[in-house]
């Protein structure tokens, strides 16, 4: 590889054990917020006044499309500039879309639909190809989430491993100690046993003069 040779040996049971586990629960967070209701329906919002707080933003725009539906999520993104609004049914969705080119404030906005997770990887006919993906959109603004979620978890499974491993350990110590000390017991019910017939021995032999 590159001019290089590559070199392949099998990992330590405990590193497939952690990968395991994390891959397992990283895969039942992203479910989890890949199939959250909440990121159903969703417009994105830009050329609002982007020198107002995250908190003024989220109530200039809150109030402007509280007539469409009921808004269940809002997420202001101050660095892109740009705003993710969420209803609860398909309708409020459709009717934000229709407030497209209103203004906020004195400023022209413009509405598109957020990516979902049904638009962003839309079922296709068996043996066509899927291109263009755009992961959801609660993926990117819950990014560092997940990942302290995963980073907490793997924390606390690393912390049982090892007192699971230390709890191993002290088992097979407590019973080597006891083998040790069946040998140990062993050996002088033996040496006591020699000890006695070479007494029994002595005396037959002083006994005979």
């Amino acid at each position: 590889m590159g001019g290089w040779n590559a070199l392949v040996k099998f990992a330590p049971e405990e590193e497939d054990e952690e990968y395991q586990a994390e891959s397992d629960y990283t895969d039942f967070v992203m479910n989890q917020l890949l199939n959250d209701e909440r990121f159903r329906f969703g417009i994105c919002v830009v050329g609002y006044d982007s020198s107002l707080l995250k908190d003024e933003v989220e109530e200039a725009l809150t109030a402007h499309f509280s007539s469409c539906g009921v808004i269940i999520h809002v997420d202001v993104d101050l660095l892109d500039k740009m705003t993710s609004i969420y209803f609860s049914e398909e309708e409020g969705e459709t009717s934000a879309m229709n407030l497209d080119g209103s203004q906020v404030d004195g400023f022209k906005i413009n509405t598109m639909l957020v990516p979902t997770t049904a638009r962003s990887n839309p079922p296709h006919p068996p043996g066509e190809t899927h291109c263009g993906y755009c992961p959801p959109a609660q993926m990117l603004e819950f990014a560092d989430e997940i990942q302290e979620k995963i980073d907490f978890y793997m924390t606390e499974w690393r912390l049982n491993a090892m007192t699971k491993k230390l709890s191993v350990l002290k088992k097979q110590r407590a019973r080597a100690l006891k083998k040790q000390k069946a040998r140990a017991l062993k050996k002088q019910k033996a040496w006591a046993l020699m000890t006695q017939k070479a007494r029994a021995k002595e005396g037959e032999g002083s006994q005979s003069f």
